[in-house]
């Protein structure tokens, strides 16, 4: 048995390499399109963050507002209220 491999047998291990080449070569295509993807979606998920932390902010001042607004109003109905009473 020789270490050397035919000569039919050397072409169709070449062949059966590019192959298998050309199959990795396509996934990694593949994997880098996914990544990318992948990024652009990372990105943007980060601006969505970004807004809605933003948009939080604010609804909690207005409903600081308003509650402040609500205890004022509160205020001025007990002492009418009492005067009314008095």
């Amino acid at each position: 048995m020789s270490s050397e491999l035919e000569p039919q047998s050397a072409q169709s291990k070449i062949d059966s390499l590019q192959e298998l080449n050309s199959k990795l070569l396509a996934e990694i295509l593949s994997l880098e399109r996914k990544m990318l993807r992948f990024e652009e979606l990372e990105k943007k998920n980060k601006t969505d963050t970004s807004n809605l932390i933003a948009e939080n902010a604010e609804l909690r001042d207005r409903v600081t507002k308003l509650e402040q607004k609500q205890t004022q109003g509160d205020s001025v109905y007990v002492l009418e209220d009492s005067i009314l009473h008095v």
